[in-house]
């Protein structure tokens, strides 16, 4: 008698990053020790030569959290002006050791992207440079792609995501990525699918999402903010089970 054959639904473990393998997405993501936006007041001044120029902007660096939580491979994402680009490479090529991310328990090298703000004095306020999402207006409704500290799922997610999310009866597999909206609350919103395998795929990654609970919401300046958050699910059927495998043994996630 045949056994019956499970299908298999997990998370990607992570993008890849060329060749080093880094992750952009994992369980845990790291962590700065302590308050960024003070370590950041304490430790960059507004360049002056930007000063003397008039120019401001935000500077956005990248940089890999290595599984010992050394900051490594600092580079330039997006520059507005080489002083304001340096100063933002220096600040981060000298930061302390951060809480390495986690994938399955483990410390894996995340990518890490970081906005720095300059902005031109007004008044007693020099010689500060913060990392931002919002706009000049301090507009904290605005949903951000980056904060300080992003929104985290409360507990394991990737086993979550095998606990809850159905595979439609169809032969097709493959990995459907979905982007939605971590809102204030840690309520989910905005579920989109960029990047589609198959309509009923589709939907039953959309309706797993949905179905989350509440998120630790992301915060940056120490206020809670709207964040997008993008996250892969694969859909994958297996080989045939071998006739020694227990039919209530559950999908195994890889």
């Amino acid at each position: 008698m045949n056994k019956p054959i499970f299908p298999l639904a997990f998370i990607l473990p992570a993008f890849c990053v060329s060749i080093v393998l880094a992750q952009e997405v994992v369980q845990q993501m790291p962590t700065f020790n302590g308050d960024l936006g003070k370590y950041e007041q304490s430790h960059i001044s507004y360049p002056k030569e930007a000063l003397a120029k008039g120019v401001q902007g935000t500077v956005y660096v990248t940089f890999l959290v290595e599984k010992d939580g050394r900051v490594s491979n600092v580079k330039l994402l997006r520059g507005v002006e080489h002083s304001l680009d340096s100063a933002a490479i220096a600040l981060v090529t000298g930061m302390p050791l951060w809480t390495p991310g986690s994938q399955g328990g483990k410390p894996v090298r995340v990518q890490f992207n970081l906005p720095v703000n300059f902005k031109l004095p007004d008044g007693q306020q020099q010689n500060m440079a913060s990392p931002t999402g919002m706009n000049q207006n301090g507009d904290t409704d605005k949903i951000l792609t980056i904060a300080r500290q992003m929104p985290k799922f409360n507990g394991n997610l990737n086993q979550w995501v095998v606990d809850h999310l159905n595979y439609p009866p169809t032969n097709a597999q493959g990995t459907v990525f979905l982007s939605f909206v971590v809102e204030k609350d840690g309520s989910i919103s905005n579920i989109k699918v960029i990047r589609s395998v198959e309509r009923s795929l589709d939907s039953a990654a959309e309706a797993c999402v949905r179905s989350m609970p509440r998120w630790i919401p992301g915060k940056q300046d120490g206020k809670t903010v709207r964040v997008q958050y993008n996250l892969p699910i694969n859909f994958q059927m297996p080989e045939i089970a071998p006739a020694s495998v227990n039919p209530t043994t559950p999908p195994r996630v890889k």
